[in-house]
């Protein structure tokens, strides 16, 4: 079969690429740098999409950057990363003699913040638990009091 992935140079799209070539797939990869294997986002924008079985975007902004701080810009420029790449390979679909059979999209564009507070609350209520379990498990290996 012959796939597409938008985002294959990424943590995930590494993984998905390889696990696709293993298994005996043809992939060619939509990213920002030009390479063997490889069309640029601005190709596929200009040429429109190679013929393939299947197209996978997995493409976007790395949401867990640790050299990024999670506020209002960078929360946007995630979004549109996300967006754009979405739109582009949509308009390429569309436009295309040869569509094809599936396509699959993959993102996220949210971040959860860890409340410290209910994170200790939480931990404390699973030891108390774990220690009713093994009070409870002590307990039954004991031998009946007398009455």
């Amino acid at each position: 079969m012959r796939v597409l992935v938008g985002g294959g140079t990424g943590f995930i799209g590494t993984a998905v690429t390889q696990l696709l070539r293993g298994r005996g797939h043809e992939v060619k990869l939509v990213s920002r740098q030009p390479g063997p294997g490889r069309i640029t986002w601005s190709e596929l924008s200009e040429s429109g999409l190679p013929l393939c079985d299947v197209v996978i975007n997995l493409a976007g902004e790395n949401i867990l950057n640790p050299l990024r701080r999670w506020n209002e810009t960078f929360q946007k420029e995630v979004l549109t990363s996300r967006l754009d790449t979405t739109h582009l390979l949509a308009k390429a679909i569309t436009e295309t003699a040869h569509p094809p059979q599936a396509w699959i999209l993959v993102t996220g564009v949210g971040q959860r913040r860890l409340r410290l507070r209910s994170l200790a609350l939480q931990r404390a209520q699973q030891a108390r638990d774990r220690q009713s379990k093994q009070t409870l498990f002590h307990d039954s290996l004991l031998p009946a009091k007398p009455d």
